[in-house]
This record gives C-alpha cells, structure tokens and sequence, in this order.
C-alpha cells in the first residue's frame, strides 16, 4: 500500500510537475523560517549591511507561502522569539513598509486582494467543535508585531529599554501605527492607546465584520504572541 502511494505521488509529479515544483518552493520557505529558529538571537547583534540579505530572505519566503509559514510559528515553541526578532530587526533597519505589507498579507491568509473579515471568519471542524485557523495564526503574528512596536523583549515579554528608547526616539510606535492603518484602511490610535489596545479594537470591533467567534480566535493568537 505504501509503495502504491509512493508511485501514485510519483505519476501526479510527472504529470503536473509545476505543482511539484510549486510544492518544493512551497516546502522550501516554510524550511527557511525553520532554519531561522535555530538562529534567532543572533540576528539583533548583525550589522544592517550583514543581516540585510537574510532578512530579504525571511521576507520573500513569507510572502511565498504566508499561510503554512504563520501556522509553524504560532505552533513552534521558538515562534514567538524568531517572529520577534525578526520584527525588531525590520524595524531597527528601516523596512517597516515591508513589514506592514507582510502583515496584510498573513492576515488576510494570503490573498491580500480579498476581504479580511472573509478570511479571518474562515472556520474548519476538528474533533467535533468549530475553529478559525486563519484568525488564531492572523493574531499570533499581529500580537507579536505589536509586542515589538510596543518595547517588549523577544523573549519573556519585558520591556526592553535601549530598544524601546529608540524607538520612541524614532517616532516609532506612532509611526508603525499609522502605516498599519493606511495599509489596513482602519482608524489611527487614541493617543492612550499601547499599539496592542489598538489592534485588537480595529482588528475585532463590530465595524471588522468579524465574527464574535472568529474575533475570539484572533485574540487568543493575538495574546500568545504578545505575552
């Protein structure tokens, strides 16, 4: 039986070898970020000239296969860390519009041309009950973004001062928030607002047309990676 799957697999990429290839790319980004995991810390202590290159990668790989690649990092134990990092980094370096762009692109699972609340209250059955993937992995990465914009470390969710200095410093915070919702079409922050309290209004408010259920989901994602 199993060597019939082996041969059926094998057929299936003779005869459509662009979805072979498809599925190699496909496999290959989510290995990138995998990679990445390993090596997260480093990363912050590169120069901008040094780590530039593996920071296009990470992004390109992203907007390769943004649905599998958000979905390992909410689920691995060192996602949080890598997405932070690489969140800090981004930003330290200047590619906040990239960064932003990616966004859209995660939380929209990949089709940023369609509708966020469409995507966000796609909902699949598991072991009897209703979940929303798309929403869980849309907010672990917007939670881990927004820890970043609002001075917490990559690690245990402390505010890093020098970091959080420079940004601010920056203008950093209003900034990022701005961009985000231009790039969204959503409302800027209450000057009170932390960038979190924000996304999460704008995000799952009446006016998202986001489902209560599915709104629950992306906070949930929204406080594991924000913690």
């Amino acid at each position: 039986m199993i060597r019939r799957s082996f041969i059926l697999i094998a057929i299936a990429c003779l005869i459509h070898p662009v979805l072979a290839q498809q599925a190699v790319v496909k496999s290959s980004a989510v290995e990138t970020w995998q990679a990445f995991m390993s090596s997260t810390g480093s990363i912050l202590d590169m120069p901008t000239a040094q780590r530039a290159p593996q920071l296009a990668l990470l992004g390109a790989a992203l907007l390769e296969n943004p649905v599998a690649i958000s979905d390992d990092l909410e689920r691995s134990g060192g996602g949080k860390r890598a997405l932070r990092a690489y969140a800090q980094a981004m930003i330290e370096d200047g590619n906040l519009v990239p960064l932003v762009h990616q966004l859209h692109v995660v939380m929209h699972g990949g089709a940023p041309a369609g509708n966020l609340a469409e995507a966000l209250n796609a909902s699949r059955y598991q072991d009897g009950s209703v979940w929303f993937p798309q929403a869980e992995q849309a907010g672990f990465f917007a939670g881990a973004i927004a820890a970043v914009l609002d001075g917490k470390s990559i690690d245990d969710g402390n505010a890093v001062g020098d970091f959080l200095s420079w940004v601010e410093g920056q203008n950093g915070p209003s900034k990022a928030s701005e961009t985000i919702a231009q790039r969204f079409g959503v409302r800027p922050p209450a000057a009170e607002e932390t960038v979190a309290e924000w996304m999460l209004a704008v995000f799952t408010n009446s006016a998202s047309q986001v489902s209560v259920p599915a709104a629950q989901w992306f906070e949930k994602g929204f406080a594991a990676g924000y913690r």
